[in-house]
Formats: structure tokens, C-alpha cells, sequence
């Protein structure tokens, strides 16, 4: 028997920026910028969408479908605690696979998403007979600019 879970999420570059926005716009806007040492860093934000230990039986899958807009970063950080090694498969709104892997006891991978729209992120026991038990932690990622002056 197949189990199959399905929780929904949403990430926008809005709800994980905050009060970021008003950082991005302040910037150097005094008559003096030209004066200034200003430089620009990129910082990350991060949210964490699923941090949780999977019980897999043989042959069972786990689904997250994640509502992203373009150019959110997700990582996808897998450790097999007992038993089976997981394979992940990720999905873009139009159904195409944009990552795959084969069973392995550590996946680490990160993926881009490269418009706006759903994404499926899938991790598969393909064994028929090994059951066991995964930590799996999502973690959405957002680059934005700071512009520091002096």
C-alpha cells in the first residue's frame, strides 16, 4: 500500500522578506550618496516549511506541494535515521521533473523555482521490502539586497 501526504504551503517573497522591503528602498537616498561609501550585500532569508522525522513503510511516498513566486531558493535536507533510503523527485507547475536523485542516505539538494506557480516535492521509499525512518527538513531561501552607506 501506497501512503501519500499532502500539505499544502505557500511562499512569497513578501511574507519572508517582512520588513525588508522598506530596507531595500531606504538605501542611500541623501543628496550626499554620491559623497558615501556605499555597498551592496546580499543577505538570505530563511523559513522553515518542514522539519519532521517520517515512520516509511515499503514502498510509501511523502508529497509537499509548495505554492513559490520565481527565484525562491528551497533546500531539501533528508537523513535516513533506520532503514530505507528515500529518493526525491521535485515537480514545476508545468509537471516537468527539475530534480531527481537516486536512493541515498543523505539527500542535500537545493532547487530554484523558475516562475511563479506550484512545485511538488515528493520523497519516494522505492524499496519493496525495507521500511525505516527519515528526518526531512524544507527550508525556503530569498536573496535580497542591502546597500549599506557610510
Amino acid at each position: 500500500m501506497i501512503e501519500h501526504l499532502s500539505i499544502g504551503m505557500s511562499v512569497t517573497r513578501r511574507e519572508l522578506l517582512g520588513g525588508a522591503g522598506a530596507v531595500l528602498l531606504a538605501g542611500c537616498l541623501s543628496a550626499d550618496a554620491a559623497d558615501t561609501d556605499c555597498e551592496t550585500e546580499i543577505e538570505t532569508e530563511e523559513r522553515t516549511l518542514v522539519d519532521e522525522g517520517k515512520t516509511v513503510t515499503a514502498g510509501s511516498s511523502f508529497t509537499w506541494p509548495l505554492d513559490l513566486e520565481d527565484d525562491v531558493r528551497i533546500a531539501v535536507d533528508v537523513r535516513t535515521i533506520d532503514g530505507a533510503r528515500p529518493t526525491l523527485e521535485v515537480e514545476n507547475p508545468d509537471g516537468d521533473t527539475i530534480l531527481e536523485t537516486d536512493p541515498d542516505g543523505r539527500l542535500e539538494r537545493e532547487f530554484r523555482a523558475d516562475g511563479d506557480g506550484r512545485y511538488y516535492v515528493t520523497l519516494e521509499n522505492t524499496a519493496l521490502l525495507n521500511a525505516g525512518t527519515w528526518d526531512v527538513r524544507l527550508v525556503a531561501l530569498v536573496d535580497y539586497e542591502v546597500e549599506n552607506c557610510d
